[in-house]
């Protein structure tokens, strides 16, 4: 239960990301959390949040900030800083609305480190289920090469997330082997448009093929979302 893993890692700071539609849901979650931990600060973010940072903090009440944009940096910031604080670009701190500061995109992603799954608890995130990657009853992880989409669709709820930025193919090869050593079956590419750039995927391609990680020379299998 949320209860009880709160209680039992006790953070310094809560965060939630959210589209819109699991606005009803964080809102819910969010009174809870200030009922129960109402020293705890809570911070929002992700594509709701990054679209609406005001009607959130207005609509949310119980949130203290809005990460507008990528999260990566200013979450290490506010560990770092041990605050909320307007100083640190990016980040919306309720009640300091007029001091907010937007952070510039970084498009070079691959400086950021590979992700650790040691974090999570595997066994809840990783049982194979009907629910899981694709519909397929396997262990996976799924993952983002690419940041954006190029094209401004009025049906879709990403226009917001420009420019594109994209890891670079050998990035990509690096990221597969390190989740291939948890013992997975089946990696997604949950990119909005990962066929956008033609060239760098078929180089993604030819790497993963090279690898003999997936089927038929090895056990896994990997599909995506174009």
């Amino acid at each position: 239960p949320l209860y009880q893993v709160i209680t039992e890692f006790s953070p310094n700071y809560v965060g939630i990301g959210f589209m819109t539609a699991a606005f009803n849901t964080t809102k819910i979650i969010a009174s809870w959390l200030k009922i129960k931990f109402p020293l705890t600060p809570l911070i929002v973010g992700g594509a709701h949040p990054t679209v609406e940072p005001i009607c959130t903090l207005q609509q949310i009440p119980e949130v203290d900030a809005v990460c507008v944009g990528e999260g990566e940096d200013v979450c290490a910031e506010i560990l770092f800083q041990n605050q909320l604080t307007s100083s640190i670009e990016g980040l919306l701190v309720r009640g300091e609305e007029s001091l907010y500061r937007p952070r510039a995109v970084d498009v070079n992603i691959d400086r950021l480190a590979l992700p650790n799954p040691k974090v999570f608890p595997l066994s809840f995130y990783m049982a194979p289920s009907i629910n899981t990657t694709f519909g397929w009853m396997t262990r996976s992880f799924g993952v983002l090469t690419s940041r954006g989409c190029p094209y401004s669709c009025k049906f879709c709820g990403g226009n917001w997330n420009k420019p594109i930025r994209s890891h670079s193919p050998k990035y990509v090869e690096n990221l597969v082997r390190h989740l291939a050593t948890f013992n997975i079956d089946t990696v997604a590419f949950w990119d909005d448009t990962i066929a956008c750039q033609s060239d760098r995927l078929f180089e993604i391609c030819d790497r993963l093929r090279h690898s003999k990680l997936f089927k038929p020379k090895g056990k896994m299998r990997w599909r995506a979302s174009l």
